[in-house]
Order: C-alpha cells, then sequence, then structure tokens
C-alpha cells in the first residue's frame, strides 16, 4: 500500500516537473528570439542560463540521463557567453535555437515517450565553442585565415588618432511615465556603460514622508560620472527613446569628489528607519498573489458542469414559465439573483481558460528568422496586442496556420531586396502581427508591406491546375479567395517553404475548425493584410433566439444590429431571387427565415425582422415569425454528434430539452450575395 501510494507522490512530482520543463522552455523561446548581436552579455544570456540550470537540475533528480548530459553541454557554452569569453552573432543565436529544439524533444521523448532522433549535428555545433580558438569564439560569422607569409607587402605607417577620453557629469531624474511603460532606470544605466566607465550616486533626499508621498510623482535623481571618448550629443541619444519620462541636465563644471554631497551616518539611519516604518506600513504592504498548478482536464470538467447549470436554469424558467409564475415573483428574485450568480462563475472560469496570444506570437519570430535565412530576404516582425487573450481550445490550434501565413507572407508576398528597393521601398521587408477585440470576438491580422495578390497571375493558374473553369466570369474578391483552394499554388518549383499547394487550404479548414473566418485585404505593390476573426470562446455564445415555422433557431449577439417590425408594402424587388427593404437610408437584402428549413411555407403572418452584419459591416434583414429571448447558450458541435450543416455553426440545448441550431451569420449574408440558396422573400 505504501509503495502505490510513493509511486503517485513521484508520478505527481514528475507532472510538475515537465509542466515547469514547459515554462523554462516557454521562456527559452522568448528570450532567444529577441536575443541578438547588439545584446552582449547581460541580463538576458542570464535568464537563458538559469532555463537551462533549472531543467538540468529537475532532470537529474529524476534520473534522466539524456536531458542532464545535454542541458550540462549547452550550460557550459552559454557559460562562455555569460563570462564574455565568447561574443553574440547570428550563427550563435542560430545554435542556440537549435539547442533549445534539442532540450523540447528530450523533454518530450521522457514525458510522452516520442522518438528521439539523432542531434549530432547539435551537439557537434555546441562543442566548437568549447574547443575553438579565441579568434573563432569572437567572431564565428566571417573567419578569414592571417596568411602565413607575408613577405613582398609595402606597409605605409599611417597615424590613427585616437579620441580624447572625457569626463562629463550627468543628472538624471525620471518621471513617473518611465515606470509604467514598463521601463526601468537601470536600462539606462546599462546602455551608458556601454559608452565608457561610470560612477553613479543615488539621492533620495526629497523622499517625503508616508501621508505626503503621491503614487504620481518620483523623488529619486540619479547622479552620473562617465568617462568617455563619446561626446555629447552621442550620450544624448541614449536617452532620446525615453523621451519626456526622463529629464537628463548636463553639468558642465567638474565636481571634485571629496565635496559630493554625502549623507552622514544620522542621517542615512533616518532615512532608514522612515523607509522601514513606510515598508511595514499596512497600508503599503504589497499583498502577493500566490498560485496554484491545477491539471487542465479538471478546468475543462469544470466548465462542463457549469454548462450543465447554464442548461438546468434553462429548464428552470421554462417551467416557470409554463406553471404561470409571474416576473417579480420571489422565485422569479432568487432565480434572477442564481442567474447572476452563474453568469459571474461562468465568466471567471472561461477566465481560468483564458492564455495571452504571446505564446504563440513568440514562435512566429522562430518561423521569420528561419524563412528569412532560408528565402535570403532580410525581414522584421512587428507584434502588437500579444497580452490580448484566447480560450486555451482556441490558442492550441492557432499555431499551424499563422505558421503557414508567416511563412507565405515572406516567401510570396515580401519582394526580394533589389526589387523593393527598386520600388522605392526599404531593402528590409515587415511583416506585422496584431491581435485585439473587436465586436466580441477576436481579430488576429498578419500583414506584409510586399507586392500584394496579382489577380490576373492567380486566376491564370487556377485555370492551368484545372481548379476553375477557362470561361468562369469571377469577382476580385472571388479570384483572391482561389489561394485557399486545395492545390494551388502559383510557385513553379518546389522548395522548402512552398510550392506544394497544402498552405492556405488548410490555413482556412484549421480556422474554421474553431469556428473562425478568414478575409483578404491586398493593394498592388502596398502588400497584403490577413484577417482572421475569432469567437471568444468555444463553450458559450450570447445569443438571440428566435422562432420560425415552430423551430427554435439562435443567432449570435455580436451579429446583431436591430430589430424591427417588419412592413409589407416596403420590400421591393431586386432582382429574380434578391428582394431589398428600406433601412437607414440604403437598401438591403431581406429573406424569410423559412430558408432556414426544409419545411413548406405555413400561413403565418411575421411582423417580426432582425438586421445582422458580418465582420464586413454588410447587412441582411431576415424576417422571422417570434423574436423569444436573449440568453446565453451552450455550444455543442453540431459535425462531431451529427453532421456538418450549411450555415449553421453549431448547437445548443435549451431549457425544455429541446435543440436549437446556432445560425452562421457569415454565411448566411454570403449566401444572399453568391444566391446560394435563398428563395423569394414572399
Amino acid at each position: 500500500m505504501n509503495n502505490d501510494v510513493e509511486a503517485d507522490d513521484l508520478e505527481s512530482i514528475r507532472l510538475i516537473f515537465f509542466e515547469e520543463c514547459g515554462e523554462q522552455l516557454s521562456l527559452l523561446e522568448d528570450e532567444l528570439s529577441s536575443l541578438n548581436a547588439e545584446t552582449g552579455p547581460g541580463e538576458k544570456i542570464n535568464t537563458i542560463f538559469r532555463a537551462v540550470h533549472s531543467i538540468k537540475g529537475g532532470a537529474g533528480a529524476f534520473g534522466m540521463e539524456k536531458l542532464v548530459r545535454f542541458s550540462h553541454l549547452f550550460e557550459a557554452v552559454l557559460e562562455k557567453f555569460r563570462s564574455g569569453e565568447c561574443t553574440i552573432n547570428h550563427a550563435s543565436v542560430a545554435t542556440f535555437l537549435k539547442a533549445a529544439d534539442v532540450l523540447a524533444d528530450i523533454v518530450a521523448f521522457y514525458r510522452d515517450g516520442r522518438d528521439l532522433s539523432v542531434q549530432d549535428d547539435v551537439v557537434e555545433e555546441l562543442d566548437r565553442y568549447l574547443n575553438a580558438p579565441q579568434i573563432l569564439l569572437e567572431n564565428t560569422d566571417v573567419v578569414d585565415p592571417l596568411p602565413e607569409d607575408i613577405d613582398g607587402f609595402s606597409f605605409t605607417p599611417v597615424k590613427i588618432d585616437f579620441p580624447e577620453e572625457q569626463k562629463l557629469h550627468l543628472e538624471i531624474t525620471p518621471k513617473i511615465g518611465l515606470y509604467k511603460s514598463g521601463d526601468d532606470i537601470r536600462n539606462i544605466l546599462s546602455f551608458l556603460e556601454k559608452k565608457g566607465r561610470i560612477e553613479v550616486e543615488f539621492h533620495c533626499n526629497n523622499v517625503p514622508t508616508l501621508e505626503e508621498f503621491n503614487v504620481n510623482d518620483t523623488y529619486s535623481i540619479w547622479n552620473v560620472e562617465i568617462n568617455s571618448c563619446e561626446d555629447k550629443n552621442s550620450l544624448e541619444e541614449v536617452f532620446e527613446w525615453s523621451g519626456s519620462n526622463i529629464e537628463v541636465k548636463f553639468i558642465d563644471k567638474k565636481i571634485n569628489e571629496n565635496k559630493l554631497e554625502k549623507i552622514n551616518s544620522n542621517k542615512k539611519e533616518e532615512i532608514n528607519n522612515e523607509f522601514l516604518r513606510i515598508e511595514n506600513s499596512p497600508k503599503n504592504l504589497r499583498k502577493e498573489n500566490p498560485t496554484i498548478r491545477v491539471d487542465t482536464k479538471r478546468i475543462d470538467k469544470l466548465v462542463d458542469l457549469l454548462s450543465e447549470l447554464v442548461i438546468n436554469q434553462g429548464a428552470i424558467r421554462s417551467q416557470m414559465k409554463a406553471n404561470d409564475i409571474r416576473p417579480g415573483s420571489a422565485l422569479d428574485i432568487v432565480i434572477s439573483e442564481l442567474d447572476q450568480l452563474t453568469h459571474e462563475l461562468q465568466e471567471n472560469v472561461m477566465a481560468m481558460r483564458a492564455h495571452p496570444i504571446k505564446t504563440v506570437f513568440q514562435r512566429m519570430g522562430r518561423i521569420v528568422r528561419e524563412t528569412s535565412r532560408i528565402s535570403g530576404k532580410d525581414v522584421t516582425l512587428h507584434l502588437e496586442g500579444e497580452d490580448t487573450e484566447v480560450d486555451r481550445s482556441i490558442l492550441e490550434k492557432l499555431s499551424d496556420p499563422l505558421t503557414h501565413m508567416v511563412r507565405n507572407a515572406i516567401d510570396h508576398g515580401l519582394e526580394s531586396e533589389d526589387i523593393r528597393v527598386a520600388a522605392g521601398k526599404p531593402a528590409e521587408g515587415k511583416v506585422s502581427l496584431r491581435a485585439f477585440h473587436r465586436s466580441g470576438r477576436i481579430i488576429i491580422e498578419v500583414e506584409d508591406d510586399g507586392s500584394g495578390l496579382n489577380c490576373d497571375k492567380i486566376y491564370k493558374k487556377a485555370i492551368s491546375k484545372g481548379i476553375i473553369n477557362s470561361n468562369s466570369s469571377m469577382e476580385k474578391e472571388e479570384i483572391q479567395n482561389l489561394i485557399f483552394a486545395p492545390g494551388f499554388s502559383t510557385v513553379e518549383n518546389v522548395s522548402d517553404l512552398s510550392g506544394r499547394g497544402v498552405g492556405m487550404d488548410v490555413v482556412r479548414k484549421s480556422i474554421s475548425e474553431i469556428g473562425g473566418r478568414i478575409s483578404i485585404s491586398t493593394e498592388e505593390n502596398k502588400g497584403t493584410l490577413f484577417s482572421i476573426s475569432l469567437p471568444l470562446t468555444l463553450a458559450v455564445v450570447e445569443g438571440l433566439i428566435f422562432r420560425t415555422q415552430e423551430q427554435n433557431f439562435i443567432v449570435p449577439v455580436s451579429g446583431v444590429v436591430e430589430a424591427f417590425l417588419f412592413q409589407e408594402s416596403k420590400k421591393i424587388q431586386i432582382s429574380e431571387d434578391i428582394w431589398g427593404y428600406p433601412y437607414r437610408d440604403e437598401y438591403i437584402p431581406i429573406i424569410h427565415s423559412k430558408n432556414l428549413t426544409k419545411k413548406e411555407k405555413q400561413d403565418v403572418i411575421s411582423n417580426s425582422c432582425l438586421v445582422i452584419e458580418n465582420e464586413k459591416k454588410e447587412k441582411l434583414a431576415i424576417i422571422v415569425d417570434e423574436i423569444i429571448d436573449q440568453s446565453r447558450f451552450v455550444v455543442k458541435s453540431i459535425e462531431k454528434n451529427y453532421r456538418k450543416i450549411p450555415g449553421f455553426s453549431s448547437a445548443t440545448i435549451l431549457g425544455d430539452g429541446g435543440v436549437a441550431l446556432i445560425v452562421d451569420v457569415d454565411f448566411l449574408i454570403e449566401s444572399v450575395s453568391g444566391k446560394k440558396f435563398v428563395r423569394s422573400a414572399e
């Protein structure tokens, strides 16, 4: 019995170790992605070293010899860079990234039992840093052999004037905006240290008492003495990026070190006591936010239980209505309070499943770097909205589609350097990744500043591949969407990056599986923007329920613009199958909700109308028999439980046990414009 308990405890500790490995590997990927030749030895390389060291320590406790040996080798190489024996350059960063991949593979080998491929080439690259001569360590990008025999060369001595070192005194006063922006005075001092030898003295004489302390003010002053060959203008550049968040004064007069203001011991003690009093004050005690590790399966189970609770609350409401319990009664008040508590509980549980999209965006930095190297194009990646939170179930399925899109943006979208320069563009291409919330959905944009989509080339290529007929007449938007067709590619020769025709069709399918949509906006010689629209969660939807021909349907509230009374006399026929209705100084298409069913039209007088809108701000009016209520509904997959039904994204279970289909707003509007299944509104 005791052996079983010990085995269970050991296994739980192993699981915690692998979770920590995941965190350290994520941190490693993040730091390596932003490591470059200008970084130099500093806190970033220390963070990388600590991450590898943490993995090694835990691996040793569990006897994972392969992981211990490789992490020890990686750690030894990093120590060379920490100590300054080696300098960081593009080649060393590439080696570190490969080593991080090997670490992840070995962790997966012990955690999941995956096959472990041979990594001898990475081990050899790391060994070279340990055993190479000093000249190789200082510059591994380009090593030109020195000539052994220099006879025959004539040399003319050239006088070199080294700039004279000068001593400057600076008074630096940080403003509160510096800290609000996430910056730190230590970053400034670190950059100054690269300009020369510095001595720093910190003054805090202006710190007031706790009663007079203002959190929106700063009270510290930093006096810096720097011995540097740089001139004043060069030093001022260090402070330019901080803008008005920092105040810098250059003191021209020389200050004798013996005359510098010093705080006497009594004053020091007084200040220290004051700080201790402030620090220990109950009003100023920092409240730590302790965290616990919870298995994701438990969170998912909690979400499922909450979903059932929501369904049961709907059943209670149905029974109250059936038994004629009036609004405002004692029972109705209690149930309303329960609804509010359940709603708050549901939001908090959903927040537990949410993660910043930064984890996915970080990987794209690696993709850009590798694709840039293979394609021979100089590319920078610009990230926005990394803190935007996404449901974990959605986040897990975003990595592959974004990888395809970023690679395509570099390989297909961005031109080569000579073409960009000839067109008056910067030689360096730019790929932007953005994430933000809009209209109750999450929007992710992938944009490049390349040549844009060539519709003529796409159209001809689609004909040659048999995707469309040669006599097909298509609009510009339809031609652009051909890039999502299976097997489509405009690349003539297959390469490591593209040409197989299995990229963008996979992207659309993957996005569609998580309830998302993708659209294209492109301009010739300006670039292309891919916009992905995703639901906030796959578990719950806020919707408006309506009835038509004795069947219930739900349309997401995010897609509803307005509801009004329909007047038959105002509709006009636009074409054979399309009817229009006047709406706010324009005519919008209108259909009857009976088109959502296969039932024959019944003699029902419909006087309610819903105006729905998609991501492109295209509107559609839909006539319904009755608008019932607005509520939150638990989303259930149609495809998993039945089959895919065009026009509906998912389904839900109502309080009375019935099933209601959730309308796919985009499909419905596109169906009207494409005349796929819409009949007359009569």
